[in-house]
Parts: C-alpha cells; sequence; structure tokens
C-alpha cells in the first residue's frame, strides 16, 4: 500500500503559488492595443481603397475604370464595417477578472477566425476580378493594358493563392486554440 497522502503539504504548496492573473492580464492588454492597432490600419486602408476608388473612375474611363472603383468601393465599406464588427466589442472590453480574462480570450479568438475567414474571402474576391479582367481582356483586348493583365496573373494570383494557404493554415490552428478554450470553460462551469 502507498503512504498516506498529507492534504496539508498539498494545501501549503497551493498557497504559495504565484497567481499568474498578471501575465494574464498584460498579454490581454497587450493583446488588446493590438486589435486597436489592426482596427486604425483597416479604416486608413479603407480610406486609401476609396481615394483609389476614384482615382480608377477618373483616370480610366473605361470599363476596367468602373470595374476596379466598384471592387474597390465595395472592398473599403466591407473591410470598413468587417473592422468595426470585429474589433470594437474587443476594444470595448473591460472585465478583467479571472473568468473575464478566459472570456476576453475566447472572444479574440473567435474574432481571430472570423477576421482570417474574411481574408480568405478577399483573395477569393480579388482572385474574381482577375477573372473579370480576363473575360474585359477578350471582350475588349484594348480596355486592359496587357502589362496590367501580366502582372494580375503572373504575380498578384499566386501570392493570392499562397496568402489563401497561409491564411487556411492559421485558421486551423486558431480552430485548434478556440476549441481548446471552449472546453476549458465548459471544464470550469461544471466544475
Amino acid at each position: 500500500m502507498s503512504e498516506p497522502v498529507d492534504f496539508s503539504e498539498f494545501a501549503k504548496s497551493w498557497q504559495q503559488q504565484q497567481p499568474q492573473v498578471e501575465l494574464d492580464l498584460s498579454a490581454a492588454l497587450q493583446r488588446q492595443q493590438r486589435r486597436r492597432w489592426v482596427a486604425v490600419a483597416e479604416l486608413i486602408a479603407s480610406v486609401v481603397m476609396l481615394a483609389g476608388a476614384g482615382a480608377a473612375w477618373l483616370l480610366l474611363p473605361t470599363w476596367l475604370g468602373g470595374l476596379s472603383a466598384v471592387f474597390l468601393v465595395v472592398g473599403a465599406l466591407v473591410q470598413a464595417v468587417l473592422s468595426w464588427k470585429l474589433h470594437l466589442p474587443l476594444l470595448a472590453y473591460a472585465d478583467w477578472s479571472s473568468s473575464g480574462l478566459l472570456q476576453f480570450r475566447l472572444r479574440s479568438q473567435q474574432a481571430s477566425v472570423r477576421y482570417l475567414s474574411y481574408n480568405q474571402y478577399s483573395c477569393v474576391a480579388l482572385l474574381f476580378f482577375i477573372l473579370l479582367m480576363w473575360a474585359l481582356a477578350w471582350w475588349q483586348p484594348q480596355q486592359v493594358p496587357e502589362a496590367l493583365l501580366n502582372a494580375y496573373s503572373l504575380l498578384v494570383t499566386p501570392l493570392c493563392l499562397t496568402a489563401w494557404l497561409w491564411l487556411e493554415h492559421k485558421k486551423k490552428v486558431a480552430k485548434a486554440k478556440l476549441e481548446h478554450l471552449q472546453t476549458l470553460i465548459s471544464e470550469l462551469a461544471a466544475g
């Protein structure tokens, strides 16, 4: 038989452990600050996209200019709305208790998964734009400069596909972390 367990030693050892709340809080505050900068950068990018849409509309009075302007305006609006919906709830978060930190990590991870998915959708939209440029070049070859078509086909398309695959990998990692957090929260709620 084994020796009897001394629970007083366990209690003493448990009470002498240093809490990690400060580390968790500083990491959460850093994550919140990083989200703030991402939100600001995305709003600035939306303004730049709107300016690019105006320039495309004015400088390219063709189908390509109109198509580019429409894609840029839609992209800018979608990016601004998604940035607002994804980042604002995390920027306004203020419950820094132990369970609040766990809830913040869960919400942050959920936002990360959605953010990666939306970035993948933007890659698909860019590929759709490239296909439309090819269709326009086939339909009206004089409207689409060959250098622009080659740049999008040979440079942007492979980069976009590579980014999509990289985002898919990051999304799988983020989903695994999300499942772990959800399991942890359900175990804490049950116990």
